[in-house]
């Protein structure tokens, strides 16, 4: 597994320590155990930094989060920095990791039994008329637009030029139970990101009304 630790003080937000300029190219990335006692996680670069996944100590099955990070991330030929808090041995949590983790091609026992993809209407109905769902690849190839053309300036139109090339190659899925697919329609129409449940109803009422 490729993999630096990074050095202590470093942050996400740092220029690159194992590079001369500082830069990260498209060789890096990072995976952050942040000191904060909760469940909370992100994705994504901020300022200078590397494109980053960040997790509160308390995320659920973080041990094979990182697994699979890094197995995902090597695969696409990038390095990974490992940031964790100092109380935490890196060698020794991923042994313990990878003791933990299955393959990727293994059904896991915690894996839902379940997925969901959320969409507009609109899209809906495209994916009803071709019968599958397509990447945002498939379908800029076959001259499909999306729903609302983002502004480059936007919040969520700076993530996602920020975002790793091959991101638009797959489709984004989700537990039944979790609100995040809806979350992440609701973003992309309001230019912005959309974090909780109230304000994700109010944009699809307003987006419903027009």
């Amino acid at each position: 597994m490729r993999y630096k630790k990074a050095p202590r003080g470093w942050s996400y937000i740092d220029p690159n320590p194992f590079t001369p300029d500082g830069s990260y190219e498209l060789g890096w990335s990072s995976f952050c155990i942040l000191d904060t006692d909760d469940d909370q996680f992100m994705t994504g670069r901020v300022g200078a930094g590397s494109f980053s996944a960040r997790f509160g100590r308390q995320v659920e099955h973080l041990e094979a989060r990182l697994i699979d990070f890094i197995r995902y991330e090597n695969g696409q030929g990038r390095i990974v920095i490992l940031s964790f808090p100092d109380d935490m041995d890196i060698d020794q949590y991923i042994q313990r990791a990878q003791s933990m983790t299955p393959e990727p091609h293994v059904v896991r026992s915690n894996d839902p039994k379940v997925i969901v993809h959320s969409t507009t209407l609109e899209a809906w109905k495209k994916i009803c008329m071709d019968g599958q769902l397509k990447s945002a690849v498939e379908l800029s190839q076959s001259g499909v637009q999306p729903g609302r053309i983002l502004e480059s300036s936007s919040e969520i139109g700076q993530y996602l030029r920020a975002e790793p090339l091959e991101y638009s190659d797959y489709i984004m899925f989700g537990e039944v139970a979790s609100t995040t697919p809806e979350k992440i329609v609701a973003s992309h129409q309001a230019g912005r990101f959309v974090l909780d449940d109230h304000n994700v109803n109010n944009i699809f009422e307003m987006s419903s009304h027009p």
